[in-house]
């Protein structure tokens, strides 16, 4: 019956004859440090193997292999003696090959690039279903790439996206029907918070001092992190609290970070900053803050937001995209409007001379993240779509599932689900 909640336990069995295979694909891998590749590797070290058959294939090359040993051996389709046109139809004849090799039942895609080559890959090899990933607003989007999405759509790709936001956003900005793009969300990393605690520097070690209190962000350097609101909301919030050490955890894009460097100077906050680049495991780091933030202007599901909640933090966020889907303003977290560093800096405010405010946040956005976010309930969902992509199961419900009036499953907050 619609609206009606499934009892706890009511999981159905997806009865399987054989195992569904699964083809990643990836245009480049540049380190497990971006949301993207952790998302990726999340798939491929937690799906079940009693059900599926993992492979990985990447489109170029492999940017770093000094993080360790893949859970999928990678398949890298560059050809290194031959660019261009040529070196492009190469690669294209190569991943046909692999889809036929491997039997790939879905083709799962994680960058515009790669999802254009396993639509004609799919049509040469005659097997397999297009899965494309949504984890951001496209704001890296141009008229041509828009136009190129469009031109996708006879193709008949299916979607996953990471929020509802980013679901509305696909669907306006590429005309992708909402009925194919699923909504899951990203997986709360509670064994990467475990194994974080377990590694924790020493507090002298990153510049903290004795008696400060610490905010962190945990973002890529890059433009659309709107690091310059983030310095000058730091600005206005050493005003009034001086013993405060600002941490930058994220690999750093070398001109942005120079320019940022230079305004720090100029802001006269550099001394209260420190940049700790790219961290395997920033949950070492977090163990540390007593307030997280997220300056973007552009965002799909945050995973540094995630990662505060999983931590006990309290947020300060950017309203943008998916933020307002993870932290919950004035119950969780703060929400400030985009390019506002005084609105930011007023809310940072609070949060540090407000102690049990803080505590009661952080305990309620980690709470939250764990009823919402759990590894199971989002690796459910992707086996169901993988399923039924593959044509090897019905939809069910996870347990704690709502069935919409429409007859579609949706999680008990509200969100689409496979």
């Amino acid at each position: 019956m619609a609206n009606e909640i499934e009892p706890a336990g009511a999981e159905r069995s997806l009865p399987l004859s054989e195992k569904s295979t699964i083809l990643f694909l990836i245009d480049n891998f540049y380190g497990p440090e971006g949301g993207t590749e952790q998302y990726l590797l999340f798939l491929q070290k937690e799906l079940p193997r009693d059900r599926f058959d993992l492979h990985f294939g990447i489109l170029c090359r492999l940017q770093r292999l000094d993080f360790g040993v893949f859970p999928v051996e990678p398949v890298v389709l560059y050809d290194s003696e031959r660019g261009g046109r040529r070196g492009a139809f190469r690669r294209l004849v190569r991943l046909a090959r692999l889809i036929q090799e491997v039997k790939a039942d879905v083709v799962h895609t994680f960058s515009p690039t790669s999802e254009l080559y396993a639509a004609l890959a799919v049509l040469l090899a005659r097997r397999g279903t297009v899965l494309g990933s949504r984890r951001n607003l496209g704001y890296w989007h141009t008229w041509r790439s828009r136009w190129t999405a469009r031109l996708l759509a006879p193709f008949r790709i299916r979607y996953a996206a990471n929020c509802e936001a980013v679901r509305e956003s696909a669907a306006k900005l590429e005309w992708i029907p909402r009925r194919r793009i699923s909504v899951i969300p990203n997986a709360a990393p509670s064994k990467r918070w475990i194994e974080g605690l377990a590694h924790v520097p020493a507090r002298s070690s990153l510049g903290i001092r004795d008696g400060e209190q610490v905010v962190a962000m945990v973002a890529t350097v890059r433009p659309v992190k709107d690091y310059a609101t983030f310095l000058r909301a730091a600005r206005l919030v050493i005003e009034q609290h001086p013993a405060t050490r600002f941490l930058v955890v994220g690999f750093q894009e070398p001109r942005y970070y120079a320019e940022l460097r230079r305004l720090a100077d100029e802001l006269n906050v550099a001394q209260s900053i420190q940049w700790l680049g790219p961290v395997k495991n920033p949950f070492s780091i977090l163990a540390h803050c007593d307030v997280g933030v997220l300056s973007s202007r552009s965002e799909g599901f945050s995973n540094a937001l995630l990662e505060y909640a999983v931590a006990g933090i309290a947020a300060v966020a950017t309203d943008v995209g998916g933020s307002r889907e993870v932290v919950q303003d004035g119950v969780t977290g703060f929400l400030v409007p985009p390019k506002s560093p005084e609105r930011m800096a007023e809310r940072i405010c609070v949060l540090l001379r407000d102690d049990a405010l803080r505590k009661t946040f952080g305990a309620r956005a980690a709470a939250r993240a764990t009823a919402l976010f759990s590894k199971k309930r989002v690796l459910q969902q992707y086996s169901q779509l993988y399923l039924r992509l593959a044509g090897k199961t019905a939809v069910a419900c996870s347990p704690g599932a709502i069935a919409d009036p429409a007859g579609k499953p949706r999680s008990a907050n509200g969100e689409a689900t496979p």
